[in-house]
């Protein structure tokens, strides 16, 4: 894998630019307060995207960390069938 490599769906925090690649995700991160670089979601998010850059991990853990640290939570990838 690379830092081109895409996430599975766009990931649109509320301020700056949507996150796409690996290398959007990589930008966020690095962009954070230095306040935040100790929060347990910044660790995790870090880890599953260099991971996923590397070749050792897959894109989804990426794209969950990156999810949960924007979102707060893990929004579904597809919009479920029922109300």
């Amino acid at each position: 894998m690379s830092w081109k490599a895409r996430l599975l769906k766009p990931i649109i925090p509320a301020k700056g630019r949507p996150i796409l690649t690996l290398d959007h995700a990589r930008k966020y991160l690095i962009s954070l307060p230095e306040d935040r670089h100790s929060d347990p979601s910044v660790h995790a998010a870090t880890h599953a995207v260099l991971i996923a850059a590397e070749g050792r991990g897959p894109i989804m853990h990426a794209h969950i960390g990156m999810a949960e640290l924007v979102y707060g939570l893990v929004p579904p990838l597809t919009k479920p069938d029922r109300p």
